[in-house]
Order: C-alpha cells, then structure tokens, then sequence
C-alpha cells in the first residue's frame, strides 16, 4: 500500500472525524476514544478496495498473459462471483455478484484461461469508483478482446462472452430512495453470446440453474 496515497487519504479522512466532533457533538471521551485512530483506519479500509489504475492494468496484464493448452473447446463458466467497489456518485459501498462465460478461441490449439482468472478479472476491475454499466463493459472487453476495436485494459482472445453483473448499492439501500432489496442487473454479450441463439440460451441456462436470490 502506497505510504504517500494512505497520508493523503487519511488527512480527509481526519477533516470528517473533526467535523464530528466539533460541529455534530460527537465529542464525548467514548467518542474521541473509539474515532482516535478511525482516520487511518479509514483510509487503510478504502485503499483495500479501490487501487490505483496502473496497478490495475499491471495486474491484469499478468492474468491474461496466462493461458493454457487444451483440446476443450466448450464453453466455460464462472457463477457467483463477489466483489466489492464504490459508487462514484456518492462513494458508498456496492456489492457485486458476477457471472461471465466464454468460448475459447476456435483454432488448432484451443487455450483456456485458469478458472480463477476471470473472477480476478471481476475483482479487480470493481476496485475503482466505477458505475455499474461500464463495469460490466470493461470486464467483457477483457474477455472479448478481439471483438474491441480500442479496449481501455489487456485482454484475452475468445469466440466470445457474456457477462451478468448484479449489484446491491448503499446509496440505494441505505439512502435515497431506501431500497435495500433492489438490486440492479446488467449484461454484456460479445461473440458467439450474440450471434448464436443456441449458444446464448445455453448461457441462460445455465445462469438461471445455480443463480442465488440474493447477493447477501
């Protein structure tokens, strides 16, 4: 973790704690207790989720640099996948489950990814301040590099994927509006997901078969 970035952080951080304590009455002894070392912490806790693009870019760089010889040549799914970020509008929590599939590509020798690999993929493009509908974006294109003309991150070259991000927001649960049981759904399909019918119901199936009623 990137000392100067945690000292940054944590100084806004101690700009709200004070702000408790001198504007909002949250200046009892227990109070200034419990919040003496909540700055740091704070900011230890957000840089755990959210982390700078380069280091994104490089991490990604390394899982898809890795591939696997195979004769398999069917499609490959991954469900239930959790990840966490922040909305950019508010900066609230946003738990995600992730599903995504692909075909690996049609040539002499196919090659598959590591099956932890794409759910990589999910996790660390969901740390950053990122809305939903451009989260699924960049998750597929990674998936579906070839079908990208101009893809923002590194890739892997497939027959193409679908990805189903589902997303419980705190700025929809816990405010606003109040929905904590709402969830926002989206999809993205590239490839063989969108030209075949056959291939596109076979996904359907087998996300609706083992798909959880909520994400927590």
């Amino acid at each position: 973790m990137d000392k100067r970035i945690m000292k940054k952080m944590s100084k806004g951080y101690d700009i709200i704690i004070n702000t408790l304590i001198n504007d909002m009455g949250y200046d009892t002894s227990i109070d200034r207790q419990n919040m003496k070392d909540s700055a740091e912490r704070s900011a230890k806790g957000f840089l755990e989720i959210i982390k700078p693009i380069p280091e994104i870019k490089r991490e990604l760089k390394n899982i898809v640099s890795k591939k696997f010889r195979s004769t398999f040549n069917g499609m490959v799914t991954i469900q239930n996948i959790i990840a966490f970020s922040f909305c950019p509008h508010h900066f609230l929590p946003v738990i995600y489950r992730v599903t995504m599939a692909y075909l690996p590509k049609d040539t002499k020798t196919h090659y598959v990814t590591g099956l932890s690999k794409p759910a990589r993929v999910a996790i660390i493009l969901a740390g950053r301040p990122v809305l939903q509908e451009t989260l699924v974006m960049d998750i597929a294109s990674v998936l579906a590099r070839n079908y990208v003309s101009n893809p923002k991150f590194p890739g892997i070259d497939t027959d193409g994927c679908a990805v189903v991000v589902e997303g419980l927001h705190m700025c929809m649960a816990c405010r606003g509006i109040k929905q904590h049981g709402s969830r926002a759904v989206m999809q993205k399909l590239y490839g063989a997901f969108m030209d075949s019918k056959n291939v596109k119901e076979e996904f359907m199936a087998i996300f609706q078969s083992n798909r959880p009623q909520t994400i927590i």
